[in-house]
């Protein structure tokens, strides 16, 4: 297995946090977890075995062993250690295995660092006041043609991922991360082109009927007090869209997009008895829509197409031929 050795520069026992130097000078998050039983202190040197992308930026030790061995630890001087080399090398590898959304957010961090679009105290897990500024340029040159890569790499393998490095690169306007329009089997996302009449005459009586109270009675919750339909979010129904094909190598159902564009989930008391199409997951029996009997157990979608209500003891408390039906039920009244 593979694995870095480090030092220990920080160490607060109160939170049981604090920062490991490898050997190669970037900084890593750690915590008493990554530590098992050990009793760490400033100076100890320590090795590495597993590491992983931090929520806030950088990345942290996931698992270490500390070492008997202590050296001096003295707060890093700027001017003492350039880091620019190291995260030139860095930049500019291909990381094997590397989690693309990770990757690409690491290296869209440091684009707009050394390009001075935006600050941020580290890249990489190396320390911005270790860069040389007359290094900036170059470096900032360098994770543009590593992230022109990923956008290459992207559109041919992870259409979902294309999508979002293209909202990405719009949002800051960033014209080489744009793409052209990433097309769905499903097109035109959210219209009733092609539905069935079933279909068509059920979406045309949710439009009539947004402002009219549900019939909860089928989900036993006539007693709710606040109901509303979810609002349209198109990009979000587009990325989930995306993401669904690419798994199932098949087009989105377009009902299930047209609904959304006209209400995209349903709310009770503040809990999605259906979920936005967006927060769908795969659970053990099919697709979780939603929350189920009294918003304590589970709406999971079968695989042929029925919808079982389930309260948190795992108890089928109704069952609907499909989503349709459901939705019929709700309009009904």
């Amino acid at each position: 297995m593979a694995s870095d050795l480090g030092t220990l520069i920080s160490w607060n026992a109160v939170d049981g946090v604090g920062r490991i130097r490898l050997d190669t000078a970037e900084e890593l998050r750690v915590g008493q977890g990554a530590l098992g039983y050990g009793k760490p202190s400033v100076g100890q040197r320590c090795e590495v075995t597993q590491i992983e992308a931090h929520p806030l930026g950088g990345r942290r030790a996931t698992t270490v062993r500390l070492l008997d061995e202590r050296v001096p630890v003295s707060a890093p001087v700027a001017t003492e250690v350039d880091r620019s080399g190291w995260l030139l090398e860095r930049i500019g590898k291909s990381v094997d295995g590397a989690v693309a959304n990770v990757e690409v957010q690491g290296l869209l961090d440091a684009y707009l660092v050394f390009s001075g679009r935006a600050p941020k105290p580290q890249v990489f897990g190396v320390s911005t006041a270790q860069v040389s500024r007359g290094q900036w340029p170059q470096l900032a040159a360098a994770a543009e043609r590593a992230l022109r890569g990923w956008k290459a790499k992207l559109a041919a393998q992870s259409p979902r991922d294309a999508y979002l490095l293209d909202k990405a690169g719009r949002d800051l306007k960033l014209e080489f991360l744009q793409g052209p329009k990433v097309e769905l089997r499903c097109e035109p996302l959210g219209t009733l082109d092609g539905l069935n009449p079933d279909w068509v005459a059920r979406l045309n009586r949710l439009k009539k009927q947004l402002k009219k109270r549900p019939a909860l009675e089928c989900f036993g919750l006539e007693d709710a007090r606040k109901v509303h339909w979810g609002k349209p979010d198109r990009a979000a129904l587009r990325e989930a869209a995306l993401a669904w094909e690419a798994a199932n190598e098949a087009s989105f159902p377009r009902e299930f997009a047209a609904l959304a564009c006209i209400a995209d989930g349903l709310f009770v008391d503040g809990e999605p008895v259906i979920r936005p199409i967006a927060d769908w997951t795969d659970n053990d029996d099919g697709v979780e829509i939603g929350q189920g009997s009294y918003m304590q157990g589970n709406l999971t979608m079968l695989p042929d197409g029925q919808v079982i209500d389930r309260d948190d003891d795992q108890v089928e408390m109704r069952r609907f031929p499909s989503f349709g039906a459901l939705i019929d039920a709700l309009l009904a009244g």
